[in-house]
């Protein structure tokens, strides 16, 4: 009777445990995408100022800037931040004072690379204005290391309120910048006035961040560990970054300047808010999943993580119905041929939710070679098939990216890799 009174207890409070994980990874992630929110909704509010006022030819070299800019930008992740988010608390105070240094390396050479890829971007692609507008992004790097540890810190302690609301916030203030900027100068550098503006405000509202201060500190054995950690990562994050934005490239190579126009205004109407769905959903995943790893769980958390996967991509599909309505409401009769493209890309954006999640799964248990190898072979699946099929219309490449976003999913869901590694930088 008493063995039976055990179990009952040790099952209730199992139960107990998964609904309260479950819970807040739910609660986590609407904080995230409460900041999505407010930020894309501003967003609307500048791409419909941009469309009102820019050329198609002027908007496609401000989002093929932005492509450009965010591939270096998201090798930021690549950093220290997972170290930070998934180290035991014994090794924190440790990796959070080296992860500083680390974030400088980073950003400095980003600044760097921004700089000389602004050059080769503008020659490769034939535009001037790309150059431009990289060279002055590049300067929003340098204010991101301030506070990038307390940023990681408030995400390994969940507390997505304070991450989501000045997140949106930040965004928010770019986004209105960007289009009070451009209605009143009629200029494509407004984007890249925006950028300098978010950097601005993000590095002023988490100065006040609710996280432990650590002093900056450079150990030579430890940096080497976080390196190498790092290493294992940024091919990850280039193949994530590279994919999300190839199709822009090989329409700014393939396409004519007002085609080019047509489908990345498609894309920032469309697959933009659901890529931003998608980045609040797996942001806030990460962290928990780290947990689950760390308690021994994670297999248990497995089925109900891809059920809540499919939840999230049904909000895709109902974007791609609704393209069909809120674009002609929102933006004048020349940006009408966009629907459809747009339409089909959030179609593409369920099979890469899927993806996302399946990497973010591996990484949370150092899976990292596992990751990399579907971060990089998908990104040749995509490459590939550009290259051969050669689309020269944008429902051409909006139909090739969906047909491959769906073959990368049919060959990497399957993939299991569920063990416990010992904990990273042992000897830190």
């Amino acid at each position: 009777m008493k063995v039976n009174i055990l179990n009952n207890k040790l099952l209730e409070n199992l139960a107990a445990s998964y609904q309260q994980h479950f819970a807040r990874l739910i609660k986590n992630a609407l904080w995230l995408l409460s900041s999505e929110v407010l930020g894309k909704g501003s967003r609307l509010l500048t791409i419909i100022v941009l469309a009102a006022i820019l050329t198609p030819s002027q908007y496609g070299s401000g989002m093929l800037a932005l492509a450009c800019h965010d591939i270096l930008r998201l090798l930021l992740r690549s950093g220290a931040g997972n170290q930070v988010i998934n180290c035991s608390e014994e090794q924190l105070p440790v990796i959070a004072k080296n992860a500083m240094s680390l974030q400088w390396l980073m950003c400095i050479l980003l600044i760097i690379l921004q700089l000389l890829l602004a050059q080769v971007a503008s020659l490769y692609f034939a535009n001037p204005d790309v150059a431009q507008l990289l060279t002055v992004m590049a300067v929003s790097y340098a204010l991101f290391p301030l506070v990038s540890v307390r940023v990681f810190l408030l995400q390994r302690n969940n507390n997505m309120a304070f991450v989501g609301l000045c997140s949106g916030l930040c965004l928010l203030i770019e986004n209105l910048s960007i289009a009070a900027l451009v209605f009143i100068s009629e200029d494509v550098m407004a984007i890249a006035y925006g950028k300098i503006i978010f950097s601005i405000a993000w590095l002023i509202i988490f100065s006040f961040a609710p996280s432990k201060d650590f002093a900056i500190g450079f150990d030579w054995e430890v940096i080497k560990k976080l390196l190498s950690s790092s290493s294992k990562m940024i091919f990850a994050e280039s193949g994530k970054a590279l994919q999300q934005h190839l199709d822009l490239f090989f329409a700014a190579k393939l396409l004519s300047p007002e085609s080019f126009g047509l489908y990345s205004f498609a894309k920032s109407a469309g697959i933009g808010l659901s890529q931003s769905l998608n980045s609040a959903f797996n942001n806030a995943l990460y962290p928990q999943l780290c947990k689950f790893n760390r308690d021994g769980h994670f297999e248990h958390r497995v089925r109900n993580i891809y059920w809540l996967t499919l939840l999230v991509s049904s909000a895709f599909v109902a974007q791609a119905g609704a393209a069909f309505f809120y674009i002609p409401l929102l933006f004048a009769d020349s940006w009408t041929a966009a629907i459809p493209v747009s339409s089909i890309l959030c179609l593409s954006a369920c099979a890469t939710l899927f993806v996302d999640v399946k990497c973010n799964m591996l990484r949370a248990q150092r899976c990292y070679s596992c990751e990399n190898f579907i971060r990089l072979f998908t990104l040749a699946i995509c490459m590939t098939g550009l290259l051969i099929y050669q689309p020269e219309s944008p429902i051409a490449l909006a139909s090739a990216m969906l047909i491959l976003a769906g073959i990368s999913l049919a060959i990497f869901l399957p993939i299991n890799r569920f063990h416990h590694n010992k904990p990273a930088l042992k000897n830190a």
